[in-house]
């Protein structure tokens, strides 16, 4: 799992994944599965606030009963924490 910060323009990504993709419920938030190519696989995501974006390749991981928003949300600041960031300029 990875948890991604920044601005998003999460209406056009949420209308791209409802067109192209499937939605599920899980813990009161919306989880897209869309399907990527080389290779074939199927990408899981959910908003967790309108910055901040939790991914996953497995729909189990937002799934599981002991998984919550505010675990995913402390998952990300831990990472933060340890000095993992992507640069969002790439």
């Amino acid at each position: 799992m990875a948890v991604a910060e920044g601005r998003f323009e999460r209406k056009k990504i949420e209308s791209y994944s409802e067109h192209f993709g499937t939605l599920k419920t899980a813990n009161g938030k919306t989880i897209y599965a869309v399907n990527l190519s080389n290779p074939l696989r199927t990408a899981y995501f959910t908003f967790l606030r309108d910055d901040e974006v939790a991914i996953c390749n497995d729909a189990s991981c937002f799934f599981s009963g002991f998984r919550k928003i505010d675990e995913l949300r402390g998952m990300a600041r831990a990472f933060s924490a340890h000095g993992w960031n992507a640069d969002s300029s790439l």
